[in-house]
């Protein structure tokens, strides 16, 4: 346990009325991690307001500190994978929609995964996001035109066959440092 105190007050971080509303000091729980990095060993430092150990291990935080990753993953679907990187419409409520509907298409990409994991005893994070994605928009058009019931059945589950084939590969240690992905623009700085 630590003590970690307020910081001295600087104008370009927040004004004086939302510094004087912060405590004086924080009592913070510091766990350490050691990551295998290439090779090379790191440290890192995790910093947890959840002080009580009896309640809160510090395997379970350090594990959920390791999940965090997948949340990164999940970020680059929406904004790579689906083609989020940059919203088209102009108004508020039109950017909302556009959102949801990109959330939306997400979330049932997701459920077909867990179905074809479910079906094939796979973890649906052992799964690719991407074939996925190009699976159903080959496999939906054909299901939805089926003459019946019995082949809409029977070509789903040939879907899912497929979709629980794509799977991503391990890569341990591997690392992925951030990257600028667009120049930036002249015309607005």
């Amino acid at each position: 346990i630590v003590t970690w105190k307020r910081p001295d007050f600087d104008a370009s971080r927040m004004d004086r009325e939302t510094w004087e509303r912060l405590p004086k000091t924080i009592k913070m729980r510091e766990l350490m991690i050691s990551v295998r990095i290439r090779g090379d060993v790191r440290v890192i430092r995790v910093v947890t307001t959840l002080l009580d150990a009896s309640v809160y291990s510090s395997t379970d935080i350090l594990d959920l500190f390791r999940q965090r990753w997948n949340v990164e993953l999940d970020i680059r679907c929406l904004k790579t994978v689906m083609g989020m990187e940059h919203l088209v419409c102009k108004s508020p409520s039109m950017v909302r929609k556009e959102f949801q509907t990109y959330l939306l298409a997400y979330n049932l990409i997701r459920v077909r995964m867990v179905q074809a994991a479910a079906l094939h005893n796979k973890k649906p994070r052992d799964l690719s996001f991407n074939a996925t994605k190009i699976v159903m928009s080959i496999w939906l058009p054909l299901i939805a035109r089926a003459p019946s019931k019995k082949m809409r059945d029977r070509l789903e589950r040939l879907m899912l066959d497929v979709i629980a084939s794509r799977c991503v590969n391990k890569r341990p240690e591997r690392s992925e440092p951030r990257k600028r992905k667009r120049r930036p623009d002249a015309k607005y700085p």
